[in-house]
């Protein structure tokens, strides 16, 4: 049944001029959190050539309504594993209200890997 049925030829996804994606992670915890909540990026390389090498990377902290309230850069020289944290403050270290914020992972100016996070004060 399917694409075998007329004799189609078999599908893969072992394509070898697909290029490869970097398997970044974002991890916050812990999740509510009311003092602070560490960040973790995984897998982080500044290895590689043309558009893979990573030049430039942080992570963008909105609240709910979209409007940014911190950006963190990170150190894209580093690999494998960056911890930072954020304690709830905004870029003018006035503490933010309670409530639902996205934690954003920017890569190259590309959004990678998105978390969500619940501040409770």
């Amino acid at each position: 049944m399917g694409c075998f049925e007329f004799g189609a030829p078999p599908v893969a996804n072992d394509d070898p001029t697909a290029p490869e994606i970097p398997a970044l992670s974002l991890t916050a915890y812990p999740n509510p959190f009311s003092v602070f909540t560490n960040i973790r990026v995984s897998s982080l390389s500044s290895r590689g050539a043309g558009t893979d090498r990573v030049r430039s990377a942080g992570i963008t902290i909105y609240n709910i309504k979209g409007q940014r309230v911190k950006s963190i850069m990170i150190d894209p020289e580093k690999t494998g594993e960056q911890f930072t944290f954020w304690d709830g403050r905004d870029e003018d270290n006035a503490r933010c209200s309670s409530g639902i914020y996205l934690v954003n992972l920017i890569v190259n100016g590309r959004n990678v890997s998105t978390r969500k996070v619940t501040f409770i004060r």
